[in-house]
């Protein structure tokens, strides 16, 4: 059976199951679910075998993925409603910078850090045009500017952990991705960096197969299609402590 650490089953300590969070909503960050960060990663299973393999999901592991799936989501739950002229400038500006307007972007978004310091969005936005920049020092910076307005800010959580990870700095990585998932449990781009980093960089391919399991068990739930190269890393990793748990290791 899967083995689950203590460290999930806590991320849920202390929630209220409310209703399901999947529906994305508008935030002060401009985005509901950070994107997953892939390294090179060689799998010796086949689109065809995983296609034809079937996942055994445990009911522990199942009901724990349920309960996730239905916890709140601190940040959009924690967040206090915006003047409209914050709100008005906040969109412009991210429209700017969708359509390339870096520089009035950037002086809009520095506007907004003075106008609305409870606001971590501008801090977050700040932080992609640096790294937008390669400047991956000074979105650190902003991105934990940004978790420091907001400690829900699950998606500066993440973008921090992402940038610790590329420096080697691997438990720190692990922390803020954890941190991501007590704002948002069922936040699956954070389940599955998380399962990367225990995969590839920390050797521990169980909680690995646990956190990508319950991504691939959490976008089930909500009704998306599955992960194939998701489906391939758990089958992947399966073997791998199938044949570990052969040669007695």
């Amino acid at each position: 059976m899967l083995f689950i650490r203590a460290s999930l089953i806590a991320l849920l300590a202390g929630f209220v199951l409310v209703g399901c969070q999947s529906t994305q909503q508008i935030t002060d960050s401009g985005s509901s679910d950070p994107i997953v960060v892939v390294p090179e990663r060689v799998s010796v299973v086949s689109p065809e075998t995983a296609a034809n393999t079937v996942i055994d999901f445990s009911s522990k592991e199942l009901g724990l993925a349920e309960q996730m799936f239905n916890a709140p989501n601190l940040y959009l739950t924690s967040n206090t409603p915006l003047a409209p002229h914050i709100k008005a400038q906040f969109i412009a500006a991210t429209k700017q910078l969708k359509q390339g307007q870096v520089a009035a972007a950037k002086l809009a978004f520095d506007k907004l850090t003075e106008q609305a310091p409870s606001l971590s969005g501008p801090w977050l936005k700040l932080g992609d045009i640096a790294l937008a920049r390669s400047e991956p020092a000074m979105a650190l910076t902003h991105f934990k500017q940004a978790l420091a307005v907001n400690p829900n800010n699950y998606v500066a959580s993440s973008r921090i952990a992402s940038l610790l990870r590329e420096q080697g700095d691997f438990d720190g990585a692990r922390q803020h991705y954890e941190k991501a998932l007590k704002a948002w449990p069922g936040l699956v781009s954070a389940h599955i960096n998380l399962g990367i980093l225990y995969d590839l960089y920390l050797g521990n391919k169980e909680d690995a197969l646990a956190h990508y399991k319950l991504a691939q068990k959490l976008n089930e739930l909500d009704n998306k299609p599955v992960n194939k190269q998701l489906k391939i890393w758990i089958i992947d990793v399966g073997r791998q402590l199938k044949a570990r748990a052969k040669r007695g290791g």
